[in-house]
């Protein structure tokens, strides 16, 4: 008997008689397909082309979400399915900090210490010594991810205050990369010594 699906390597191939062609393309935001993309079905027969779909490969920045049409398919003619595709987003907060960041991602952490807490407009209730975890889009530099991501840590106490993190964060045209930043804090001395009386009082 004759096959109801078979495998074209050569797309140039004339289609047999009784078959129609379905050719599998990677549509717009794809970059690649993986796999068989074309076959000749047989005519007015119903097929399942599932398990020998191509793999689609989606470009920086975006994930395959579906193919346009059933890959059941009842052809009497040519048919094209087209892989679709949706945005990844930029930043995703991952539940703590031993998750691993999705595929197309790398993890940064943000470690106050036991003693401090993280701040930032996107930090929302956090608790003394609350570790975050995000998954950066690894395609993006740190510019376009920092917004999401804690500005600094306030120490417990009045004794000291936060100086930065260790290592240093990215500098803005830096592609995206995994760290685990640790909040340093510096002791607040008691007494400073002021040289110019017009110098404001600091905080504290």
């Amino acid at each position: 008997a004759e096959p109801d699906i078979i495998d074209v390597t050569d797309p140039s191939t004339p289609t047999p008689v009784g078959y129609a062609k379905v050719t599998f393309e990677k549509g717009e935001h794809g970059d690649s397909l993986e796999g068989t993309s074309t076959f000749f079905v047989k005519t007015n027969t119903e097929v399942n082309l599932t398990s020998r779909a191509p793999k689609a490969k989606a470009k920086a920045g975006w994930k395959f979400k579906s193919w346009n049409r059933s890959l059941t398919v009842n052809a009497s003619s040519d048919i094209a399915i087209t892989a679709t595709y949706e945005a990844m987003v930029k930043v995703q907060k991952l539940d703590n900090a031993n998750t691993d960041a999705p595929e197309g991602y790398v993890k940064a952490v943000f470690d106050p210490t036991t003693n401090g807490k993280l701040t930032g407009n996107k930090v929302g209730a956090v608790s003394i010594g609350e570790k975050l975890a995000y998954a950066l889009r690894k395609d993006l530099t740190w510019s376009e991810v920092k917004s999401e991501l804690p500005m600094a840590a306030t120490y417990k106490d009045a004794t000291k205050k936060f100086t930065g993190w260790s290592p240093a964060l990215q500098s803005d045209s830096e592609v995206v990369k995994a760290a685990t930043y640790v909040a340093q804090y510096a002791a607040e001395p008691d007494i400073i010594d002021v040289t110019d009386p017009s110098t404001p009082t600091p905080v504290g």
